[in-house]
């Protein structure tokens, strides 16, 4: 049974509609630009290293790639949550131990000791049932 937590209710997503009079065609979150600068510099940091120019051929080589990795990150990939939150949540997966258990670990010791008493009546009538008797009165 999953229970629902609302805490993304207080995460309040900011978003960019223009720059100074430019109005952008779709609204752009701060996450959105973040990406396109971290993928745009190693990008184009590699197109430089790989002898790739900057031209009109080439031009869209230098956007794209970052663009399309921009918008991948502002949409939802599964669980209603976007692929860096995935990641994360898969990273704090496996990092978690396998295992709770009172915070005592599970392994099972190299030795038990069980220690057992058995309760025997002081007479054998007892064990059928039967009323003792008293073999003093003779």
């Amino acid at each position: 049974m999953q229970l629902p937590t609302y805490t993304a209710i207080w995460h309040v997503e900011r978003r960019l509609y223009k720059i100074e009079d430019w109005v952008l065609p779709v609204p752009v979150s701060l996450l959105q630009v973040g990406v396109f600068a971290a993928c745009a510099a190693c990008w184009w940091v590699l197109l430089r290293l790989a002898g790739v120019g900057f031209g009109a051929d080439t031009g869209w080589l230098y956007v794209v790639p970052p663009a399309c990795a921009a918008w991948a990150a502002g949409r939802p990939v599964a669980e209603h949550k976007r692929p860096h939150e995935l990641l994360v949540s898969q990273l704090r997966y496996l990092l978690a131990p396998k295992t709770l258990a009172r915070l005592v670990t599970v392994t099972p010791p190299a030795a038990s000791l069980v220690g057992a008493r058995v309760w025997r009546p002081d007479h054998p009538s007892v064990w059928l049932g039967a009323p003792a008797r008293d073999d003093s009165l003779r």
